[in-house]
């Protein structure tokens, strides 16, 4: 693995499927894990990533996505996790990840996509059912992007711990 380290930061360009979490986190498991999964039609996806990257993955499918997405949350986060995902895919998201998730909550937030607004939902729960992480609807709901990061990292972030992202945006 090629993993672009700094001071604070890891960088890798790989498809999810393919990471050693493991190794890129130095044997540690994240505080947190907060990402925005890449639902709907997942080979835009990788063809706006080649766009963006000049890297190219044959997509997975969502099924084998939110799979691994399990794996990742079963053995490397002890903590609090944040997942966005659309209505579409909340239920087969839900599923998947079964009792990794414990204590989930479902939150409504609702964004601009051009001149239209849609609405999206955000799993929250934790990977210790001892903790429990109860969010204000009123004030998640419009939150997006940085702002409901900022929202939830203010929540419950803790300095120095790892915050991790798997997709990083664009689901690679």
């Amino acid at each position: 693995m090629n993993i672009i380290k700094t001071k604070k930061h890891r960088l890798l360009c790989e498809s999810i499927e393919k990471i050693d979490f493991n190794e890129f986190l130095d044997g540690k498991k994240a505080y947190i894990l907060y990402t925005d999964l890449p639902w709907g039609n997942l080979k835009y996806w990788a063809t706006l990533n080649k766009r963006h990257t000049g890297i190219y993955n044959e997509p997975i499918s969502y099924e084998q996505l939110c799979i691994v997405l399990r794996h990742i949350i079963k053995n490397s986060v002890d903590g609090y996790i944040f997942i966005e995902t659309g209505n579409k895919w909340l239920q087969q998201t839900l599923d998947i990840l079964g009792d990794s998730i414990k204590n989930p909550n479902i939150y409504t937030t609702y964004y601009k996509s051009g001149s239209k607004t849609l609405e999206s939902k955000l799993i929250v729960g934790t990977t210790n059912k001892i903790v429990e992480l109860i969010l204000e609807q009123d004030i998640i709901t419009g939150l997006r992007d940085k702002y409901l990061v900022k929202y939830c990292m203010d929540k419950v972030a803790v300095k120095d711990r790892i915050i991790l992202d798997p997709c990083c945006g664009l689901g690679f």
